[in-house]
């Protein structure tokens, strides 16, 4: 088979998270580095009031062979901004609003895969934050909203099979008839983000912030097909509906002492990932010797730990060093909907847990230099990540009649190279900024399990591979 069919269902899956948020956001909140821009006590120095607008186009991911594009990832996004910054006769207040909008594309039509798709994605979003100083102490509070909706038509083009003709004729053969050769995914999504934060002096000059972010996204996944197998009850149109629940909670102090050149910082994150899966029956449907099961089954899934990070602050450069570590764990109990009817009526099943640890580091460099009416910032990064993971589950094969246990370790070195640069160049009140974003992943697997999650095909090796790149224009006015 040219590719594994399972990847249709994890690209669907874990396409609303990943779009819903920045990729180099979300790739560093897997790496267990999570953060939230927020209003500080330097951000309030000066009474100030901006507005912006931002267009950006990002470059997630091509593949080319002989100079032809057989897979494309992109998106686009358009954001308008203001910042309202003012001093009262006791406080200071500051006001900032964010409103995004934005679409993404994703279609690998013209490559050699088993599963075809493509897939149109839009979303808007808007953020708001507040905050208020008495000079010495800080308090703030925000939230996000974000709304998604897509639409991906998905096309077949070719069924498993296997040398064994019994798991052909028992299984392999009725996907087809059942399933059919084109499906379609419907998808929306909500994301809700409010967040709380305060600074205070603590002991002589130290000063501590306080961070708590909260994230509950909600998605709702409609796959609807076609049967034609041999069970009459269940041909037609069909679908399965998946709700899925992502909550993600992150608290972070800092500690600054005033004037050192050092800043700490200590974060602990939890996130929960729940999915149902639904079949929804045809309303024809009674048959009282086949049954058909409502539940399908579930996945649960949870990522906690915590890092801990290091600023150090001179001249025109900062440094970062961070380390983080978290727990991985899954399970998942999932059966077929009935495909078909070889002596009994067919239903295939998989329960299971993966479980582990991942440990990562991160170094990072940042450098801005003023140059008349032009101010330059670059930015480069390196992070690095281990996944020590364990599966432990069980494939049930008609109705529990056999079994293929698994039992095998799953080790991952993911490395991430980041690296940035804005210019920013003011003329009169009108700002000009550009800037880029180029990052790079490389993710090497070191264990010796037979399990195989990609099956390579002889034009991979020739083919080549772009992405990971954000351009940017933002203009900006400075009332």
């Amino acid at each position: 088979m040219k590719n594994n069919i399972a990847f249709a269902i994890i690209f669907v899956l874990n396409y609303s998270h990943i779009t819903s948020q920045d990729i180099p956001k979300t790739i560093y909140s897997i790496l267990n580095f999570h953060s939230h821009e927020i209003i500080t006590p330097k951000d309030l120095n000066i009474q100030t009031r901006a507005i912006s607008t931002r267009f950006i186009y990002n470059d997630y991911y091509r593949k080319l062979l002989n100079d032809q594009k057989r897979i494309s990832w992109d998106g686009k996004f358009w954001q308008i901004a203001s910042w309202h910054c003012w001093f009262g006769e006791r406080f200071k207040y500051g006001l900032e609003t964010n409103i995004q909008f934005s679409d993404y594309d994703y279609q690998n039509l013209q490559d050699e895969k088993a599963v075809r798709l493509q897939n149109h994605r839009d979303l808007y979003s808007v953020n708001i934050q507040i905050a208020f100083s008495d000079r010495l102490y800080l308090l703030g509070g925000g939230m996000a909203y974000r709304k998604t909706k897509s639409n991906m038509p998905l096309s077949i083009t070719e069924y498993p099979s296997s040398n064994n003709i019994i798991m052909n004729e028992s299984f392999l053969d009725y996907l087809e008839p059942t399933f059919g050769n084109n499906l379609s995914f419907d998808g929306n999504s909500t994301v809700q983000n409010p967040h709380i934060f305060t600074t205070f002096p603590i002991y002589k000059k130290y000063q501590l912030t306080i961070l708590y972010s909260y994230l509950y996204q909600l998605n709702n996944i409609d796959i609807n097909y076609i049967n034609s197998s041999n069970i009459a009850e269940l041909t037609g149109n069909r679908s399965l509906d998946i709700p899925a629940k992502i909550k993600n909670s992150f608290i972070k102090t800092t500690l600054l002492k005033i004037p050192s050149p050092f800043q700490s910082s200590v974060t602990y994150f939890n996130t929960d990932i729940n999915l149902q899966f639904n079949n929804i029956l045809p309303s024809n449907y009674s048959n009282p010797v086949i049954q058909d099961n409502y539940k399908l089954g579930y996945f649960q899934g949870e990522h906690k730990g915590g890092s801990i990070e290091l600023n150090y602050y001179i001249n025109n450069y900062q440094l970062l060093l961070a380390l983080g570590m978290g727990n991985l764990s899954g399970s998942i109990d999932l059966i077929t909907p009935v495909l078909g009817r070889y002596g009994l009526p067919i239903q295939h099943g998989v329960k299971g847990q993966i479980t582990g640890t991942n440990i990562s580091e991160n170094i990072s460099i940042n450098y801005n230099k003023f140059f008349k009416n032009i101010e330059l910032q670059l930015f480069s990064s390196y992070t690095h990540g281990y996944y020590n993971l364990l599966v432990d589950g069980d494939a049930q094969l008609e109705f529990d009649l056999f079994s293929i246990p698994v039992y095998h370790p799953l080790n991952y070195h993911v490395h991430f190279f980041d690296f940035q640069g804005d210019i920013k160049w003011q003329i009169g009140k009108m700002n000009i900024i550009c800037s880029f974003d180029q990052l790079i992943p490389i993710i090497n697997r070191t264990d010796s399990s037979p399990i195989m999650l990609k099956q390579e095909t002889q034009t991979d090796f020739l083919s080549k591979h772009r992405g990971g790149s954000s351009y940017s224009i933002c203009l900006q006015y400075n009332l």
